[in-house]
């Protein structure tokens, strides 16, 4: 394997020849209250074992939060509703009702 040109003491490998064996992930962070962007080469079999797993937790944290929303539907919506059945639907009627039941408002 032919090496690219020597700069600042660092052999460097062609691209070609990286990214048979690497890829570029890039991914946001915050620094001081801005965001950033931030680029790594990765080995391609990490990365392709990094999506699998991500894509995985994804779908189970999508599944959870569809079987807590159904529960919290089924088990509380109707009480919920029922307290604003006399209460004008705009935004000053409903933190009023709040206010009145003790539930506490920003």
């Amino acid at each position: 394997m032919k090496r690219g040109s020597d700069v600042g003491g660092q052999q460097h490998i062609p691209i070609e020849v990286v990214s048979k064996t690497y890829v570029r992930y890039s991914y946001d962070y915050h620094s001081l209250g801005m965001i950033e962007t931030s680029t790594r080469w990765v080995r391609r079999e990490d990365y392709e074992n990094f999506k699998q797993k991500k894509t995985a937790m994804e779908t189970a944290e999508s599944h959870q939060k569809e079987q807590i929303t159904e529960y919290l539907r089924t088990h509380y919506l109707e009480a919920w509703m029922s307290l604003f059945t006399e209460v004008r639907r705009n935004k000053k009627a409903i933190w009023s009702r709040l206010r009145e039941l003790g539930i506490p408002v920003c």
